[in-house]
C-alpha cells in the first residue's frame, strides 16, 4: 500500500504533538518491528515500566487522603489515570511478548542458518575425501600376484 504525501505528513504530524501510531499506521511509513534495534527495545520497556510503577505509587498515595467531597474530583482524575496506566500496562505487555518471540525466531534462524552451512561444509569435505579415495574395483594395493 502507497501511501501519499498527505497522510505521511498527517501521520508525521501526529507523532510530534506527543501521539502514538499503531502498527499499521507504521508500516505505512516503511517502519517495521524488526527494523527496531533490540537493545534499545529492552531499555524503553524498562525505563515504561519504571515510570508506571511511579505513576501507580503516586496515585495510591493520592487516594489515601480524606474522603471528602473536595477529594472527589481528584478520585476521578486517579481513575481515569489508573484506567490509562492499565491499557499501556496490557500495551507493554503485549509488546514485550512480541520482541521476546521475534528475539527467540531470530535466534532459531541463526541456528538453523549455521547448522545449514556446517552441513554444507561436511558434505564439500566428504566429497573432496571420496574424489581421492580410488575407485572401487581399481585396486592399487600389492595383492597376490602368483599368476606370473
Amino acid at each position: 500500500m502507497t501511501t501519499t504525501p498527505k497522510r505521511r505528513a498527517e501521520l508525521l504530524l501526529r507523532v510530534r504533538e506527543g501521539g502514538a501510531l499503531n502498527l499499521s499506521e507504521l508500516g505505512e511509513l516503511g517502519i517495521h518491528p524488526e527494523d527496531i534495534d533490540a537493545n534499545w527495545m529492552d531499555e524503553m520497556i524498562k525505563r515504561l515500566f519504571h515510570e508506571m510503577r511511579k505513576q501507580v505509587s503516586q496515585l495510591e498515595t493520592a487516594m489515601v487522603d480524606s474522603d471528602t467531597k473536595e477529594q472527589a474530583a481528584r478520585r476521578a482524575t486517579n481513575a481515569r489515570s489508573l484506567a490509562s496506566l492499565e491499557k499501556t500496562l496490557e500495551r507493554l505487555a503485549r509488546l514485550e511478548e512480541k520482541r521476546e518471540t521475534t528475539q527467540e525466531m531470530k535466534v532459531i534462524n541463526v541456528c538453523e542458518t549455521a547448522r545449514l552451512e556446517m552441513e554444507r561444509r561436511l558434505d564439500q569435505c566428504l566429497a573432496a575425501r571420496r574424489s581421492l579415495l580410488p575407485a572401487p574395483g581399481n585396486d592399487t594395493g600389492g595383492g597376490d600376484k602368483s599368476s606370473d
